[in-house]
């Protein structure tokens, strides 16, 4: 049989190093988004492009409910295409989708945003939009908006 103080000991520690394992992923995951707090505002004059979205189903994936995933690509100015993460995450998540379906391909406006310096570098095309971070598109008042 097993000693009552020998189990208690076990469990304090299993549950120490889960808090352990857990503040370093935290910190990881902090420290991975820290350029991109630190990056300036910037503001440009552009065009939707094209609209994404992930359809998650509404699932638990372990633990966590998977939401979905909105993503838009803007077109600037000097004909680049970027795509943004335009889901809402916190309490908001639940309008994202509409805020996404406002969006029509073709309305114009002014996109604010931030975005890491040499992205080309840090990431594939396919996953360029994590080092960047949307904020707002305010679309203009003569778009074409339906």
């Amino acid at each position: 049989m097993i000693d009552n103080k020998l189990l208690f000991r076990c469990i304090v520690i299993i549950a120490l190093v889960a808090i352990i394992i857990y503040a370093l992923l935290a910190l990881f995951v902090y420290i991975h988004k820290l350029p991109l707090k630190n990056a300036p505002e910037q503001q440009a004059e552009v065009v939707v492009a094209d609209k994404n979205i992930i359809l998650k189903d509404n699932v638990f994936d372990g633990w966590f409910e998977r939401p979905n995933k909105y993503f838009v690509k803007f077109q600037f100015p000097d004909g680049s295409i970027k795509e943004f993460d335009v889901s809402i995450k916190g309490a908001d998540a639940a309008t994202s989708g509409n805020f996404y379906y406002t969006l029509n391909v073709g309305d114009k406006g002014t996109l604010t945003y931030k975005e890491i310096e040499n992205i080309e570098e840090k990431y594939d095309e396919e996953k360029r939009y994590k080092g960047r971070e949307f904020i707002s598109f305010e679309r203009d008042s003569l778009s074409n908006a339906k």
